[in-house]
């Protein structure tokens, strides 16, 4: 996937977000930038997910501003963000869809990956069994569930950004391997965030040490690792 020229960042402005009295954000500023590949550490409760929620627009902070652009120097403002591919900590499949009409879902029309189903079909069999693509994903086992998810968020028509909630949550250690190694690939040259309590999934999705962000409890800014 050719993303040159097409550099993005989220610059993230004295962010706060509260949920009635309970303060779940409060002063969180940074600054992502494709092709860098970005881990979001913390305790259970600390805020990570709502964070990836605002920077989905899924969310309005109460304080502070998310601001995406497009370029170097004076970028283009994109509003309210990119075209980007997530995966939630939830499945959110249609479960009466199979895995291959789920991952159609976000394709345009006019695209060869929506009109050529065979050409789909190969692209869901990187991660899935033969016999997996066309039945309900309400059958599915949880971890067939969880790759239809990853895959429905590939097929999206290049995005130039990542957001993954947990994304490995279920998987075992071989079927993890072969999760990240296309993952890494699909995703290669966009900005990446990944939120993840396993230090190995860090590892297995090519995020360094130094693009881990730790968010403090409470969800009191972020923190260096040592």
């Amino acid at each position: 996937m050719n993303r040159e020229n097409r550099n993005v960042r989220v610059i993230l402005s004295e962010i706060s977000k509260s949920y009635g009295e309970k303060q779940v954000l409060t002063g969180i500023e940074a600054v992502l930038a494709s092709p860098e590949r970005y881990g979001l550490v913390g305790r259970s409760g600390c805020g990570k997910t709502t964070l990836l929620r605002l920077l989905l627009s899924l969310e309005k902070p109460d304080a502070g501003v998310v601001e995406w652009r497009l370029g170097e120097g004076q970028a283009e403002r994109l509003q309210p963000h990119p075209l980007i591919g997530a995966v939630f900590q939830e499945d959110r499949l249609c479960e009466g869809l199979s895995a291959l009409e789920n991952a159609a879902l976000v394709i345009p029309r006019d695209r060869e990956l929506f009109q050529n189903r065979a050409l789909l079909r190969r692209e869901l069999l990187r991660l899935l069994p033969e016999d997996a693509l066309e039945k309900p994903v309400a059958r599915l086992s949880g971890g067939q569930r969880r790759r239809a998810a990853i895959a429905r968020a590939m097929c999206a028509p290049e995005p130039l950004a990542y957001l993954m909630d947990e994304p490995l949550t279920g998987l075992d250690r071989q079927t993890k391997e072969e999760v990240t190694a296309y993952i890494r690939e699909k995703t290669e040259g966009a900005l990446f965030l990944v939120a993840t309590h396993e230090a190995e999934d860090m590892e297995l999705l090519g995020v360094r040490q130094e693009h881990i962000l730790r968010l403090r409890p409470g969800g009191r800014g972020f923190e260096k690792l040592s």
